[in-house]
């Protein structure tokens, strides 16, 4: 008489060997073709594995085969004036026409920063209508977004908004190993190098011995940064002050100036210098 539960763990041992195996084989697909790298964290089945893979070929095969056009050729070639010779009404009627007739096609255009009709309209009428892209109603409800801060980077807002976002998460004890505003290697007061999960972790055992941080305020007084090519240096500097409570409630103040350092590469800017009350 056979075992049909060993002959059943049996068959599910395979298929499971068999879905692991075509899981290495769509992995070296998207590696060859695509020069993607996948990585799964926590605990995936290889069947929710294999279904994510086979999706995203699918898409990137559909996504291949959309026709490439400029943004002038997707909105069917709209005739809208040069900036310049639009007065302060006109253009305003001419960039309500614009916007809508871009939401229309599943466009988004944003902005960091406040900017004004005249340079949100000659942005679009000059820069991004010659912008190609790939584009195909089949593609459903998916958008296509540009960011006016992509084409005119203005650094000194980026490294204000990554001070702000490093004061936040510090407050909040919520930095680790995945933030990408931390580069990959810091450098020490000595030179010595440290890679980004050695900063975290220790950042980590600094948390671990309070129960939470409050009542902060800080501000931040000066940004500074130097360009050559693509490749910058930056700073943010100012003072901060915190309550730090101890596990008994206890409460310790901590106060002082801080400086975070930056760099810019792949136009990106990173921390790699920390200067900060509670971090030693």
């Amino acid at each position: 008489m056979k075992n049909l539960g060993n002959h059943n763990l049996n068959h599910n041992n395979n298929l499971k060997q068999n879905i692991q195996m075509e899981n290495e084989l769509l992995e070296l697909k998207l590696r060859a073709e695509k020069g993607a790298q996948t990585h799964f964290m926590g605990n995936i089945s290889p069947e929710l594995q294999n279904a994510f893979l086979k999706n995203i070929i699918a898409f990137e095969e559909s996504f291949s085969k959309t026709p490439i056009k400029n943004l002038f050729e997707v909105l069917n070639k709209p005739v809208f004036p040069f900036e310049s010779e639009l007065n302060d009404h006109a253009l305003e009627i001419a960039y309500k026409s614009l916007v809508k007739l871009i939401e229309q096609k599943n466009i988004t255009i944003f902005y960091e920063g406040d900017r004004d009709l005249r340079t949100k309209y000659k942005f679009i009428t000059e820069e991004l209508f010659i912008e190609e892209i790939h584009f195909d109603d089949l593609l459903g409800d998916m958008r296509c977004c540009f960011r006016y801060e992509d084409f005119h980077p203005n650094h000194a807002l980026e490294i204000e908004d990554k001070t702000h976002s490093f004061i936040t998460n510090w407050i909040q004890q919520n930095i680790d190993n995945k933030n990408l505003d931390l580069a990959e290697t810091f450098t020490s007061p000595t030179s010595k190098i440290f890679r980004k999960d050695e900063i975290t972790s220790k950042i980590n055992n600094i948390f671990k011995c309070y129960n939470k941080f409050k009542n902060c305020h800080y501000s931040i007084d000066e940004i500074n940064f130097e360009l050559s090519k693509d490749i910058g240096l930056g700073f943010a500097e100012g003072y901060i002050k915190y309550n730090a409570v101890l596990y008994d409630n206890e409460e310790v103040l901590i106060e002082g100036p801080f400086k975070l350092y930056f760099n810019l590469e792949y136009k990106w800017w990173t921390i790699f210098f920390i200067v900060f009350p509670g971090f030693d």
